[in-house]
């Protein structure tokens, strides 16, 4: 039995303050161990393309489902070497404080996060229906993940 996606793979379209660039830097390849990690500014160098009429969107108001021009910052990018750019999605590390079940819907579960825990950047997503799509991780009382245990907020 095989195990894979099923389904179409579609680019997200996702605004650029949703996206966390992470870089990496190493001067040769036999440079394993030490490394530091710097994280990007996504909303300074992803920047998200625009439908036109040739597209068949609205032109310059619909985002281009997945396609973004990634323009890389000279000043940090300056010594010759390897160079490795990890894109993912924004995480949210906070406390869930209670969680529940609708009496009228039991397939329905919910949630009960702190706000004053979330990172004042990301408050703006905590709205009626600003998480869909979201993926929910759960760690250990030590901060490690449980390996495949999560949830896509509906």
């Amino acid at each position: 039995m095989a195990i894979g996606s099923y389904g179409t793979i579609r680019p997200s379209d996702v605004s650029p303050e949703d996206v966390q660039i992470i870089m990496n830097y190493t001067p040769s390849r036999d440079v394993t161990s030490n490394f530091v990690l710097t994280q990007l500014d996504s909303q300074t160098v992803l920047k998200p393309y625009f439908n036109n009429t040739q597209t068949g969107g609205n032109n310059g108001v619909e985002v281009l489902g997945g396609l973004y021009n990634l323009t890389l910052p000279a000043d940090q990018f300056t010594s010759t070497g390897f160079y490795t750019l990890y894109l993912r999605p924004a995480q949210i590390r906070t406390k869930i404080t209670d969680c529940g079940v609708l009496s009228a819907l039991p397939n329905v579960r919910g949630i009960i996060l702190d706000l004053t825990l979330i990172p004042q950047e990301y408050r703006n997503k905590f709205t009626p229906q600003g998480l869909v799509g979201f993926r929910i991780e759960y760690l250990n009382t030590d901060g490690t993940k449980i390996p495949n245990f999560f949830r896509i907020v509906t």
